[in-house]
Order: structure tokens, then sequence, then C-alpha cells
């Protein structure tokens, strides 16, 4: 969170789901804790959180994705129609 907003990002989201078993094991381990960030920052700041991400050993696996303004519009114009 700090390496997001000290490069002028913004966190949308933070959703802290807590320990929950692993689809398959992962270095002899189980389980592991669950986080999904929802942020805004610029590609630079991305590749520094992925890049102490990777470094850091508490860290088993870590995946990023990109979402895009438009999607999220027309998933939201496709949630409405669904509700009608």
């Amino acid at each position: 969170r700090t390496v997001i907003t000290s490069a002028g990002g913004t966190v949308d989201k933070e959703d802290r789901m807590g320990v929950r078993k692993l689809a398959y094991a992962i270095e002899k381990r189980t389980e592991g804790y669950y986080v999904l960030l929802q942020f805004r920052a610029q590609t630079t700041t991305v590749k520094e959180l992925e890049r102490r991400l990777r470094v850091n050993d508490l860290v088993m696996r870590f995946l990023t994705v990109r979402m895009d303004e438009k999607l999220k519009r027309d998933a939201k114009i496709r949630q409405k129609r669904e509700a009608r």
C-alpha cells in the first residue's frame, strides 16, 4: 500500500480474505493468506510493486491484472440491462 501511495497512486479497494486453502501445494504449504488490492497507478509503480513482491520471501504467488475503464463501464451497463 505504501509503495502505491508514495508514487502518487491510489488504493481503491483492499480486501483481506484471510487464510484459505490453496488450489495446489506450493513449497509444501496447503494454506495461504489472500489479499486483493484494486488500485490506480502509473506503469512504473506497478513494475516496482511487482519487483518488491518477487523478492519478498513471505509472498508465495501474486497476480497483476489490468482492468480497462471501458470494460468496467460495459460490465456496469450489462448489469443494469439484466436487472431490468
